[in-house]
């Protein structure tokens, strides 16, 4: 059975002199949800015994939050069996990391999405019990660690079934101290425990730095998702008041319903959390315009033009479109290329000022999602976009563009 259901209609667009024809009919049903290789990995088998621990590291681990006795001096832990001393610890966009070295990929490290704004936590303790815990979405643990000296690395994800303690209080000079008791169900007893200070990305900027701030664009996307696995993606683009490119970039995640899905990458993150709302976040480098595609199998489904001045703080949620999708035959009688672009336009019928007639813009970023473009084969007159969400694009075919309506 299909798991989402669209009814499709068709729109012919030709390139020719003369007026634009749009024709509309039925077509058969599509449906998106098809299944993907899980990006969560699941825990390994393990036949070794657990290490013996150091008596203070015994009876550090516990399951029990009441339980906890955490140091009152630096972070000690222990991760798949070997002693764990962060080095490296950051705080940004509500995740927080703790590492061993300053290595891209460093050997040990723990990362902890909290799903909390930065005022909830540093205005109460965070404790997490591998029972029910009401009050938010519980934080998924991330740890990554290398087998030996000379073997591969290991990822494992928790999303249940640990326990933490977490407080975290603002410093005079910005700065956040932080005391932290995490315990996981390994078969190692690996834990982190003790107090640390970190810098934090999230912390309000003081007064007289407010017009140097870049504070992030977030949201919701609304909307019916597919019941069974699905690919989500999530690709930002921008210009600036003169048009220059702003970069971009995508993000992609495993999405297993009724499990937590998160992917994060530099200014970007995508957050799916059994029972909420779907949240996206990006954090822009300059004013201007930006355009932000959530895509599900490859497929863009929800979009907005966003305009942005710095140091302001976006909020903006995104729609799935309930007017369902169409297809778009485009015909020229010109050279086309080696391809055929559309751009959505706003809610208005046109471009942020910025973008001007978005012909370069359409050639910087179109690439990034495939359904908005079409390669054309030797002697070709005429493409297809099967599936395009309703509403109205510009179609770039060589020199040539022109505006359409798919219904």
């Amino acid at each position: 059975m299909p798991v989402v259901l669209w009814w499709c209609f068709a729109a012919l667009l030709c390139l020719t002199p003369g007026e634009v024809q749009a024709t509309t009919k039925p077509d058969k049903p599509a449906a998106s949800g098809t299944s993907a290789p899980s990006a969560r990995p699941s825990t390994p088998k393990r036949n070794q015994q657990p290490a013996e621990p150091s008596d203070k590291a015994a009876n550090l681990w516990t399951l029990n939050p009441n339980e906890m006795k955490t140091p009152q001096d630096s972070l000690v832990g222990r991760l798949n069996g070997e002693t764990f001393r962060p080095e490296k610890i950051t705080f940004e966009n509500g995740i927080l990391k703790f590492a061993a070295d300053s290595n891209s990929l460093p050997d040990q490290q723990i990362v902890v999405f909290l799903f909390r704004d930065v005022k909830d936590l540093l205005s109460k303790p965070l404790v997490i019990s591998p029972g029910p815990n009401p009050g938010g979405p519980v934080p998924d643990v991330h740890v990554h660690f290398k087998r030996g000296r000379t073997g591969g690395r290991d990822s494992l994800s928790y999303v249940h079934k640990y326990a933490m303690k977490l407080e975290m209080k603002k410093n005079p000079d910005g700065r956040i101290q932080g005391m932290i008791h995490l315990c996981l169900p390994d078969d190692t007893r690996s834990f982190l425990a003790g107090r640390f200070t970190v810098e934090s990305k999230d912390t309000p900027p003081a007064a007289n730095e407010i017009g140097k701030a870049t504070d992030p664009i977030s949201g919701t996307f609304r909307g019916k998702w597919p019941a069974k696995r699905f690919f989500a993606s999530l690709t930002v683009m921008g210009v600036d008041t003169s048009g220059k490119s702003l970069g971009g970039g995508s993000l992609g995640i495993d999405v297993v319903p009724e499990e937590n899905s998160i992917a994060s990458s530099g200014d970007m993150e995508l957050v799916f959390t059994k029972g909420s709302t779907p949240k996206y976040r990006f954090s822009p480098t300059a004013t201007g315009a930006y355009f932000v595609v959530l895509s599900v199998d490859r497929v863009p489904v929800a979009w907005k033009w966003i305009g942005w001045e710095n140091g302001s703080r976006g909020e903006v949620d995104l729609d799935i479109s309930s007017k369902g999708f169409g297809s778009l035959d485009v015909r020229w009688s010109i050279s086309a290329g080696r391809d055929v672009r559309v751009l959505p336009l706003e809610e208005k019928g046109e471009l942020p000022k910025a973008v001007g007639d978005g012909a370069e813009f359409v050639k910087r970023y179109s690439r990034s999602l495939q359904g908005w473009i079409a390669p054309v084969t030797a002697g070709a007159r005429s493409v297809n976009f099967p599936k395009l969400r309703a509403g109205r694009y510009r179609v770039f075919v060589g020199s040539l563009f022109k505006d359409v309506e798919v219904q």
